[in-house]
């Protein structure tokens, strides 16, 4: 008989643990309770899961459960972006065609849309389904730390 490793325990844990937060933080977006969404999501993100990435960017996006914060959102959707989330890229291309936050630049766009799979003239994108080293803004930093100190995130 082959033992399973502890660490493997761990990590399957951990991971049911994002699992189990994302679907809470889902249940209450539906509900229309962001800030208890965005505390799930948050959690979630914690332990690289990129569709909590996705709802963390339309949430700073659209100010569900926070204040708008564009710089926020593009974080996020950047973080999912590299691990190939196509939804991500299509919102990474609509930041680059309307110069949300950073400035207009066609040819990323057309790159991030192109890697999201829409067509040029597509105003939806395709859906789909861990970790950079990119850097929130230290906004996103104080805001984070304050909502999240209890709980030791």
């Amino acid at each position: 008989m082959k033992k399973t490793s502890p660490l493997f325990f761990v990590l399957f844990c951990l991971s049911l643990g994002a699992d189990s937060a994302y679907q809470k933080g889902l249940k209450a977006y539906q509900s229309e309770e962001y800030y208890r969404a965005l505390k799930y999501f948050y959690i979630s993100a914690r332990h690289h899961n990129t569709p909590a990435y996705i709802k963390l960017g339309v949430m700073h996006e659209q100010g569900q459960g926070t204040d708008v914060n564009l710089p926020t959102a593009f974080y996020w959707y950047e973080k999912a972006a590299k691990q190939n989330d196509r939804q991500a890229q299509y919102h990474l291309s609509e930041f680059y065609t309307y110069g949300k936050w950073v400035q207009k630049d066609q040819a990323k766009a057309n790159y991030y849309r192109q890697l999201s799979g829409a067509d040029q003239n597509e105003t939806q994108p395709i859906a789909s389904e861990e970790d950079s080293d990119s850097q929130p803004d230290s906004s996103f930093k104080e805001k984070f730390s304050s909502i999240f100190s209890g709980i030791g995130f």
